[in-house]
C-alpha cells in the first residue's frame, strides 16, 4: 500500500500524487483554484534557504506554498516509471502538462543562472 504524506514532505525533485486536502474552509477553493485536486501530479522543484515556502511544478506552472498551506495537501508519492500498465495510463494523459513542466523545471535549474532563479522565486 502507498504511504499517504504531506506535500511538505516532499524533496526536490520528487513527484506525488495529490490523494486529499485537508482542508474545508477558503483555503480548499484557494488550493483547488491553483491546480491542487485529487489526481493531479505535482513536482517539488525548490525550497527556500530557510525552507518556507516551496516551488511546486502543478499543472505546467511554478507555484510557491507557504508550508503552513502545503502541510495541508497530503499526496502519495510517484513511484518509478516502470510501475506498469495503469502508470503508463496516467503519463500518457498528463504529457501536454509534463512537456510544459519540463520547460519550466529546466529554466529553474539553471539555465537562466541560479542567482536568477533565485530572485524569480523568492522575491
Amino acid at each position: 500500500m502507498t504511504e499517504v504524506i504531506q506535500l511538505t514532505d516532499l524533496k526536490k525533485g520528487q513527484k506525488a500524487v495529490i490523494s486529499e486536502l485537508a482542508v474545508f474552509d477558503d483555503m480548499r477553493r484557494r488550493l483547488q483554484d491553483i491546480g491542487l485536486i485529487e489526481g493531479t501530479v505535482v513536482e517539488c522543484v525548490g525550497k527556500s534557504p530557510l525552507g518556507d515556502p516551496c516551488a511546486y511544478i502543478i499543472r505546467g506552472a511554478v507555484i510557491a506554498l507557504r508550508s503552513e498551506d502545503s502541510g495541508r495537501v497530503m499526496v502519495y508519492r510517484k513511484e518509478s516509471e516502470h510501475q506498469g500498465a495503469r502508470e503508463g495510463k496516467e503519463q500518457r494523459d498528463e504529457a501536454p502538462d509534463m512537456a510544459l513542466a519540463a520547460d519550466t523545471a529546466s529554466i529553474c535549474e539553471g539555465k537562466a543562472g541560479q542567482e536568477e532563479t533565485e530572485d524569480v522565486l523568492w522575491g
